[in-house]
């Protein structure tokens, strides 16, 4: 999951975790994103703890949400990681809404096959979401 946003996301990129990773990743990902910003999704606990935890990390943010309910405009991330997301309807309802046209997702809980039949392209180890 992180090494293959690392590798491949950009400085001004915007992405999402689903989940709350490893706060050493989350601290290389934001050195390399220096104009972009990086959301994570967790519990009202998890969240509170990792907000004390990376309060250092200026464009990093952890928001109490759930994977079925992203709290964001329709088309906002160049990136959106799954691992750990539960495999829903409402979350690949809610991902395929915030993914951004050309954006791609790193589908590892989420079925790969239900996400190519809703329009999402294979690209590498990524999906990618059609430019509009």
């Amino acid at each position: 999951m992180s090494s293959s946003i690392s590798n491949g996301a950009s400085r001004g990129d915007r992405v999402l975790f689903l989940t709350i990773p490893d706060l050493a990743f989350l601290e290389a990902l934001s050195k390399q994103l220096p104009q972009g910003i990086v959301v994570c999704l967790g519990d009202r606990e998890a969240v509170y703890e990792h907000r004390r935890a990376g309060a250092h990390l200026d464009n990093v943010m952890f928001v109490a949400a759930t994977p079925d309910e992203i709290p964001w405009q329709d088309g906002f991330f160049n990136w959106v990681s799954d691992e750990g997301a539960p495999a829903e309807l409402g979350v690949y309802r809610e991902v395929l809404r915030v993914l951004a046209p050309g954006g791609a997702l790193v589908a590892r809980s989420l079925d790969s096959s239900r996400l190519e039949q809703a329009g999402l392209r294979r690209d590498g180890e990524f999906l990618r979401k059609p430019e509009a």
